[in-house]
């Protein structure tokens, strides 16, 4: 090879050298301008940071697939020992903005924009927003009005700037439509379409719950307010069971008590047959048994009588053997032949 190639070959080497680092170091500075422009926006709303960040990710993406192509084809010819520092990549350029509080963003490297994604960055502001929304979520925080809990957004709808009609409001979310029908403060004895039922009282714990929710809700103490508050709900039990509703429950609760009664006045009829009906099963049996009974005494006495029977039978014809051997027997033996009709006649 001829001195002038060489030369020549020497200088385009140190014109693509210098040429591939002029592009990585310009490469760096505008992924930096990305980077300080986009930590600006925390004076923006959030949906200009979205924009803003949307924007960014889809100008750095191209900016650095445009650069990265052209540094390629330049370090073709070029030895890696040159370059002092490889380029940063795509993630890398973007952790500074990730880590930006401002953005309300977590970093991850999961969530992260890539090629293939240009939108994960508003996605996931949405994810944020989204997660954050339900873990301060109004509905899932309850109050307790004794067994009844309530949703604080539910009675945070309840407002007036009278006890009394507070305490009434509460009372439709507290109590159920049968409770305000059927019960009363202490139960007492009412009357609905001539049909008279005992009232039952209403739960205490409830009241109580109803009561120290109003005196948080005015700042005042329970005891100031306690009077009210039960002359309210008294006022509501009294007024509900009047109205068309509170009477139809009413019905429907007698027209079911009355039912209750009748099934159970069947079942003890039932009861009172079956009862009956054992008792004449129980006399049948009885009954059967001193028949047996009747039954084998007289076999019994009938069995005796024939025994008894065929007994003086044998005598009868004992004896006739006797005073036929007396006509036929001496003196002596006519004499021990009476002895033996004696006997027999005894035994009779």
């Amino acid at each position: 090879m001829k001195d002038s190639e060489v030369t020549e070959k020497c200088q385009k080497t140190t014109k693509i050298k210098s040429e591939g680092i002029s592009s990585f170091i310009a490469l760096q500075g505008d992924q930096s301008n990305v980077v300080n422009e986009a930590t600006k926006v925390d004076h923006y709303s959030l949906q200009e940071k979205i924009e803003i960040d949307d924007k960014w990710d889809s100008n750095c993406y191209m900016k650095e697939t445009s650069k990265m192509k052209e540094f390629k084809q330049d370090l073709s010819c070029v030895s890696v020992s040159t370059i002092s520092s490889p380029p940063l990549n795509h993630r890398q350029v973007l952790s500074p903005l990730m880590e930006k509080d401002s953005l309300n963003v977590v970093p991850s490297t999961s969530i992260l924009p890539n090629k293939n994604s240009t939108n994960c960055v508003i996605q996931d502001q949405k994810s944020y927003l989204h997660r954050t929304y339900k873990e301060n979520d109004p509905t899932k925080e309850m109050i307790s009005f004794g067994s009844k809990n309530v949703s604080l957004a539910t009675v945070q709808k309840v407002r007036h700037s009278k006890v009394s009609v507070l305490a009434s409001e509460l009372c439709n979310l507290v109590f159920s439509n049968r409770e305000l029908a059927l019960c009363s403060l202490k139960g007492k004895k009412t009357n609905a379409h001539k049909n008279s039922f005992q009232k039952q009282a209403i739960d205490e714990a409830k009241i109580k719950g109803i009561i120290e929710y109003i005196a948080k809700y005015f700042c005042k103490s329970p005891d100031n307010i306690k009077d009210e508050v039960y002359k309210a709900i008294g006022n509501k039990l009294n007024n509900f069971s009047k109205t068309f509703e509170g009477k139809k429950i009413i019905n429907d609760y007698l027209a079911e008590k009355f039912a209750q009664q009748q099934q159970q006045v069947e079942a003890n009829q039932q009861q009172q047959q079956q009862v009956e009906a054992n008792q004449q099963q129980q006399q049948q049996v009885e009954a059967n048994q001193q028949q047996q009974q009747q039954v084998e005494a007289n076999q019994q006495q009938q069995k005796q009588d024939e025994a008894n029977q065929q007994q003086q039978t044998d005598n009868v014809s004992f004896l006739r053997q006797i005073a036929t051997l007396q006509q036929l027997a001496t003196p002596q033996q006519q004499e021990a032949l009476q002895q033996l009709i004696n006997l027999a006649n005894n035994n009779n």
